[in-house]
């Protein structure tokens, strides 16, 4: 039976990723899944690390486990151009920011003296920036962006499912909402609530 981790992976608890690792410190396994993006290395490569996760991935590599990543980069950047409209619109972010970022990004994204890892955020910036403007400004309401957020993280719940199932590995760490939408539908796998472990 595999064993399937629901936890918090909030940046100011770096109890529980130093917790999880000496969980996982005397347990092997041959391949894990991570709630990462497919493009997780090239953001390694560009000292773009990926907190909880990717410390977690690049732990358990070093361990000999095969890790499979979760996140395809398209609904994560929905995510984040969700994110950023739903506070441009409660007045959290300023859209002049948004404007300036993408400005900058054409500018400077095909400079070569640009470094590899600003050329990457640059490319970044075109993708998701164009979009925070469109949804800022089609009048959608706070309550539409948001319940389309709330769509996004479904796809990601049966793009993940989707994944786990084919790949079967033995190993599943995934945030804690995630973890709860899909543990009923792994049968095989054992779960933990880590949220619940390290606060008892």
């Amino acid at each position: 039976m595999g064993k399937l981790y629901g936890v918090s992976h909030d940046v100011e608890n770096l109890d529980e990723l130093s917790q999880l690792i000496r969980e996982l410190e005397y347990q092997n396994f041959q391949s894990a899944s991570l709630e990462l993006p497919d493009d997780y290395l090239e953001l390694r490569e560009q000292n773009m690390g990926i907190f909880f996760f990717g410390v977690i991935g690049k732990y358990l590599e070093e361990k000999g486990t095969k890790i499979f990543s979760l996140d395809p980069p398209e609904l994560m950047d929905e995510v984040y151009t969700l994110i950023d409209s739903i506070a441009i619109k409660k007045g959290e972010y300023d859209i002049s920011e948004v404007n300036s970022e993408l400005r900058v990004a054409k500018k400077k994204v095909d400079d070569n003296f640009v470094a590899p890892e600003v050329r990457f955020r640059y490319k970044r910036i075109l993708r998701r920036n164009p979009r925070i403007l469109e949804l800022t400004q089609n009048g959608l309401r706070v309550e539409e962006l948001e319940s389309m957020l709330m769509s996004v993280h479904k796809k990601r719940d049966e793009v993940m499912l989707e994944r786990i199932n084919e790949i079967n590995p033995e190993l599943v760490v995934v945030g804690l909402g995630h973890a709860r939408e899909i543990k009923n539908k792994l049968t095989n796998y054992e779960y933990i609530d880590f949220t619940k472990v390290i606060y008892r």
